[in-house]
């Protein structure tokens, strides 16, 4: 890099950012789902966030490229993908309350 970063660059950093935030939050679902089949599970939190959080800043590093811009790009992807993630999480839930017996009164 010569002091500035290039616009293919820049849309690399966003879209592996989106990439490192689907890595995080589906890693982070995974857990979540399967906390109730194990004591093995409950365990794993703690190890499985430091993976998932090492996974992430070591990809924002080598994407951004030391550069503030490639580092501002990938921020605003992992923004993005979380909103991504979060809606399709919200969309596999979305069901009615009365399906699941719950009076709505």
């Amino acid at each position: 890099m010569n002091g500035h970063l290039d616009l293919p660059d820049l849309l690399l950093a966003v879209l592996g950012g989106v990439a490192l935030a689907g890595v995080f939050f589906l890693g982070l679902w995974l857990t979540v789902r399967n906390l109730h089949k194990s004591l093995l599970a409950k365990c794993l939190i703690v190890p499985g966030f430091i993976v998932r959080a090492a996974i992430v800043l070591a990809g924002i590093s080598w994407l951004s490229a030391g550069d503030w811009r490639g580092l501002l790009g990938c921020l605003f992807g992992f923004f993005i993908g979380r909103l991504l993630m979060v809606r399709m999480v919200v969309h596999s839930f979305d069901v009615e309350p009365q399906s699941q017996g719950v009076s709505t009164r």
